[in-house]
């Protein structure tokens, strides 16, 4: 019965010629070269013959794209102004069709609105779920050893790639979206098929705050004595609120565009940008993993100290080494489900340490009182405190995906309202109340400040140490082929070994190193990327023009300013 509902697919054919489809119809097909080298292949393998059709389907819509006749765009045009609520003999005999048209019916007789349909058949559902998040780059890992990768794309790949406003017989939905962008800034959603995901605005929200609120939250307390009390409160807040802002941009950029990220920058500026903002997360979160590094050594070092009595001492390449052997292997993990329950895990450690700082700040405020040894204003360490600000508030590359997974996507700038609301709160008070309490004599880890050693504070300790080591896997997607998979090993472990250098030699100045991740790393593609792409592709008003070209020179002015200082003040 399967392959009698797939044979009717060669029926179908109104939305396949997308060329975003036949993209993503490639990527699931055994080889995309010799169409009769396919369909024998396709033979050979365990029920080959129900995906036979999905092979002479895909090679169909490949003629009809490659085709030059003029006549076939007018009929696309009529196809795609079929009210989508009308059924005909053609769509009754698309896989499920007999249903959806009696249960489409039915809703009628009964005075309902018909049923909203994710996809209409299987041929939508691998444009839908056959990539993630709207990215669709070549991954070379899937082919053996000895392939040529520059072989892969076929002439429908190469043609569908140089697809512009001067190709002929575009798809008529393309035809008037995809404009030239140097003579139209204003873009629609044409490169990713619609889709609807399941979270509510609760899950959303515990998401944003497991995304924002980790180590750097812990860095806070020694920014507040780089900046001053008074200036880190309103910096903090100014900090919030712009990051806030952008992310809202980079929303509307997506909804007006389509795609990730990366994408956003590609259509609007083409590869180089989108290169460029990849190569930002890359740099970002390189920096990330040197601060775990660092941070886990010294909380070991604290930790052995403690239980030794100051009588053990373990030099810091030791324990960095130490580290770097534990990472790489984790590091050759390939798929991310794979660390489900130790990230769970770690999410509940982050957790318990948070409650433990700010549960012992209270007790320790309501005992001894403050410290009145802290300053207003720290006129000679200030911009230390932005960069580890900007810092502790990097997330934005998670936005898209997040609203994207929502049922109700309209409602996500007010959820990530909220969840910025209860971030900059918590950040408020580990920050604001332990600088309060210890004053300049705050550590930049915290931990080492709240009753350290105790055997509670030594076990915390230990436990979000254990968070950070098991959030610290860069993972990736691998796929067959062995010779590659031990190269990107062996890249991999290098890579590794030197965030463990840097992490060496930067961890006698974690401050200046957080502040310079910030400032270098965080800033262009928290402020400066999404207002530069908002400026170029969605705003059309001239208060919204002038406000994106704010954001922008203080991005650039900023990420220059702070850097320059930070290196400045490394000792």
């Amino acid at each position: 019965m399967s392959s009698t509902i797939l044979a009717k697919t060669s029926q179908y054919i109104p939305d396949a010629s997308l060329p975003y489809l036949v993209k993503t119809i490639n990527s699931h097909l055994v080889n995309n070269e010799d169409y009769t080298e396919n369909i024998n292949k396709v033979y050979n393998l365990k029920g080959g013959d129900v995906a036979r059709d999905i092979y002479n389907f895909n090679e169909k819509i490949k003629r009809t794209i490659l085709s030059k006749r003029s006549k076939s765009e007018p009929n696309l045009y009529e196809l795609n102004k079929k009210n989508e609520n009308d059924f005909n003999i053609s769509d009754i005999s698309t896989p499920g069709g007999f249903r959806r048209e009696f249960m489409s019916s039915n809703a009628k007789k009964q005075g309902k609105a018909p049923p909203n349909w994710i996809t209409s058949n299987f041929i939508d559902f691998l444009a839908l779920y056959g990539h993630y998040a709207g990215d669709d780059d070549f991954d070379e890992d899937y082919y053996s050893e000895g392939y040529d990768s520059s072989k892969y794309k076929s002439k429908i790949n190469i043609e569908i790639d140089n697809m512009n406003e001067n190709t002929p017989l575009l798809n008529v939905n393309m035809s008037q979206n995809t404009i030239n962008p140097r003579k139209n800034r204003k873009y629609r959603k044409n490169n990713v098929p619609s889709q609807t995901g399941t979270a509510s605005e609760g899950k959303t929200m515990f998401l944003l705050l497991k995304a924002f609120i980790g180590t750097g939250i812990l860095f806070l307390p020694k920014a507040f004595s780089n900046g001053g009390m008074l200036f880190s409160l309103i910096s903090l807040a100014f900090s919030g609120w712009l990051t806030y802002f952008t992310m809202i941009l980079l929303i509307r950029c997506s909804e007006h565009i389509g795609g990730s990220y990366g994408d956003i920058g590609k259509q609007l500026f083409g590869k180089p940008f989108k290169i460029m903002i990849q190569g930002s997360i890359a740099l970002t979160q390189s920096g990330f993993c040197c601060a775990y590094i660092i941070f886990v050594l010294q909380s070991v070092k604290s930790i052995i100290s403690t239980v030794g009595n100051g009588s053990l001492i373990i030099p810091d390449w030791v324990i960095i080494t130490a580290q770097v052997l534990i990472y790489i292997p984790l590091s050759w993990i390939r798929k991310i489900q794979n660390f489900s329950i130790t990230s769970l895990v770690a999410d509940v450690f982050i957790l318990i340490g948070l409650v433990y700082i700010i549960s012992s700040d209270l007790f320790i405020i309501s005992s001894n009182g403050h410290s009145n040894n802290y300053t207003l204003f720290n006129s000679d360490k200030f911009p230390l405190f932005l960069g580890t600000a900007i810092f502790a508030y990097e997330g934005i590359g998670l936005i898209i995906p997040l609203q994207r997974s929502m049922k109700e996507p309209e409602k996500f700038p007010k959820v990530l309202r909220n969840s910025m609301y209860i971030i900059s709160l918590a950040m408020f008070i580990v920050g604001g109340l332990s600088y309060y309490i210890f004053g300049d004599d705050v550590h930049t880890i915290i931990f080492m400040n709240v009753f350290p050693d105790s055997i509670v504070g030594t076990v915390v300790r230990a436990l979000y140490t254990l968070a950070i080591v098991f959030s610290f896997p860069l993972t990736y997607t691998g796929k067959n082929s062995q010779f590659i998979k031990w190269m990107k090993n062996v890249f991999r472990a290098v890579f590794v070994s030197c965030l463990g250098v840097i992490a060496y030699y930067g961890a006698s100045n974690l401050d200046n190193f957080v502040s310079i991740i910030g400032s270098s790393c965080c800033i262009p593609l928290m402020f400066i990327y999404p207002a530069m792409l908002h400026y170029y592709g969605v705003a059309e008003k001239p208060s919204e023009k002038m406000t994106d070209i704010g954001v922008i020179i203080f991005g650039v002015i900023s990420t220059i300013w702070i850097t320059k200082l930070s290196l400045e003040e490394w000792k």
